[in-house]
């Protein structure tokens, strides 16, 4: 302001940004906000008026204020280089997202496989163009096999990177993962980034988790040897037929090896083995992979 008075009235013209709705003003003067124009008498030099305009941000994005004075009544003024106002505004996207996990069993045996289920659901309001980045990482004890879904997912880090999209809208993620030790195992899935420009109100439901027992399998093996005569006379040759079977419970697993030994007799030469698994004669022990019961 300065040196002289100012007696007529001066119009700021202030038009509020695209995703920005008005609300309501307070200050001195009047303000329209359908033009976007404040008027206002200032007065005296030194003298200080106010505006202060309540709005509600509608859309995502970096918005400028501009607000501008034009000065009525002929009054010159001495300065024009401070006429013009602006302050940026980044107006960020609002979307709870919410994730969720489950596993296909909450108890499994050494060598089964279990699929663990990510969701993650766009709550909104505002839909999400860019990726969000969750974390689901297999502990010790539990191996990867495979992954299918939305996204990327990064077995080693266990990052998921997905885009959720609109509001309603979720992206998923099925691990499967092999047991290979006995424990209780909770895996956790956690939201760690948020997308460019979006903000989160709801923070509470950014972590879910899922637990899976393991246990070994209980079998009860059992042998079964008989020969195909009882008489024999020396030179004739016979069979000794030997079956292993699994009473159950449970299956054992197709990658154990179980090793049998049975010995050929004094008085028998060795001619001959077939079946499943491999026999050494000489040492008399039988090896063979067995899974059902």
């Amino acid at each position: 302001g300065g040196p002289g008075s100012v007696t007529a009235a001066v119009t700021v013209t202030d038009h509020l940004p695209s995703g920005f709705l008005y609300v309501t003003n307070t200050g001195n003067g009047t303000y329209n906000a359908a033009s976007g124009q404040w008027t206002v008498a200032l007065g005296a030099s030194g003298t200080t008026a106010s505006q202060s305009i309540t709005v509600q941000a509608a859309a995502a994005g970096l918005y400028t204020n501009t607000a501008t004075i034009t000065i009525f009544g002929g009054v010159s003024d001495s300065n024009p280089a401070n006429n013009t106002a602006s302050t940026t505004v980044l107006v960020t996207a609002q979307a709870d997202l919410a994730i969720t996990t489950r596993a296909s069993t909450s108890s499994a045996l050494i060598g089964d496989r279990v699929t663990f289920n990510v969701s993650i659901l766009n709550n909104g309001p505002d839909p999400v163009s860019s990726t969000v980045t969750a974390t689901d990482l297999l502990p010790s004890g539990l191996t990867f096999v495979s992954s299918t879904g939305d996204g990327v997912y990064d077995p080693i880090t266990g990052y998921w990177t997905a885009t959720p999209g609109a509001s309603g809208t979720d992206v998923t993620l099925n691990i499967v993962a092999q047991v290979v030790a006995a424990g209780n195992y909770t895996v956790t899935a956690s939201i760690t980034t948020l997308p460019t420009g979006v903000t989160d109100p709801n923070l509470n439901n950014n972590v879910a988790q899922a637990s899976v027992s393991a246990s070994a399998p209980v079998a009860d093996l059992a042998i079964f040897k008989s020969a195909s005569t009882n008489s024999v006379a020396v030179g004739q040759q016979l069979t000794f037929q030997l079956e292993l079977q699994n009473l159950g419970p449970d299956a054992a697993p197709a990658s154990q090896l179980v090793t049998i030994h049975d010995s050929i007799p004094a008085g028998f030469q060795y001619v001959s083995s077939a079946g499943s698994g491999s026999y050494d004669p000489a040492s008399g022990l039988w090896v063979v992979s067995f899974g059902s019961t």
